[in-house]
């Protein structure tokens, strides 16, 4: 993609993306410094790292391969720091992604059934903007959402 056109990119959708290695990968997204929101799906990726000032929308769905130390670093406020939602659905091989990213407004880790009870505490750290978390059929909780359903 020429430089010129992935800077000016707001959004990016990458689906079934199998034969480039998350190097490359890693760069493509990399070199779209205003994309707000990125669509990752059926992409055979294990280890992608990036850092986008804008980032607000993450969807890393389908992609089996995708390990906790992965999705703990894309997650984190100091790479994505505008990051709101997430969107980490069947990545079955997530066992305990630490998430701590104080802006984080919505999460969803649906069909992950690595993820246990023992993990489901340590989660969601520092997530006081969280207002929604979709775990299904996962069980979760946290205390700020159960505060919140006990003022109705």
């Amino acid at each position: 993609m020429p430089l010129a056109i992935s800077q000016r990119l707001s959004s990016l959708s990458l689906t079934g993306i199998t034969s480039l290695p998350d190097e490359q990968l890693s760069k493509l997204i990399a070199s779209c410094k205003n994309l707000r929101s990125l669509y990752i799906a059926k992409c055979h990726i294990s280890h992608i790292s990036f850092a986008l000032s804008n980032l607000e929308l993450l969807s890393v769905t389908h992609c089996q391969q995708l390990t906790d130390q992965c999705a703990t670093e894309i997650l984190s406020p100091v790479n994505n720091p505008r990051l709101r939602f997430v969107d980490l659905s069947e990545c079955r091989s997530l066992t305990a992604p630490t998430v701590e990213h104080p802006e984080m407004e919505i999460a969803w880790l649906m069909h992950c059934p690595q993820l246990t009870g023992q993990s489901r505490d340590p989660r969601f750290r520092s997530c006081t903007a969280l207002t929604a978390v979709n775990l299904v059929p996962t069980f979760c909780y946290h205390p700020h959402i159960a505060n919140t359903y006990e003022q109705f």
